[in-house]
């Protein structure tokens, strides 16, 4: 298992790399090999995530949060967990 660590002047280069655990190239990459040798892949992956701007903000931006995530997806191609 690999960790994931973003120190302040790295968080531009972190965005880069995050993904969406629901659509990204981690997810595709665990698919295939999960189906390819029919066995249950887990893999960590820098996780980014959305974050609602606040209503009453005026000018407000989205902010992202990033996580250091794990997803376990099986053979029949369901994300068990991320």
């Amino acid at each position: 298992m690999f960790g994931f660590c973003v120190f302040s002047q790295d968080y531009e280069a972190a965005l880069c790399v995050a993904e969406d655990a629901a659509k990204g190239p981690t997810l595709r990459w665990c698919a295939a090999v999960a189906q390819q040798l029919h066995c249950t892949v887990s893999c960590g992956f820098p996780r980014r995530e959305q974050q609602s701007t606040d209503d009453n903000e005026i000018g407000g931006k989205a902010k992202v949060k990033l996580y250091n995530s794990v997803m376990v997806v099986s053979p029949e191609v369901r994300a068990l967990f991320a």
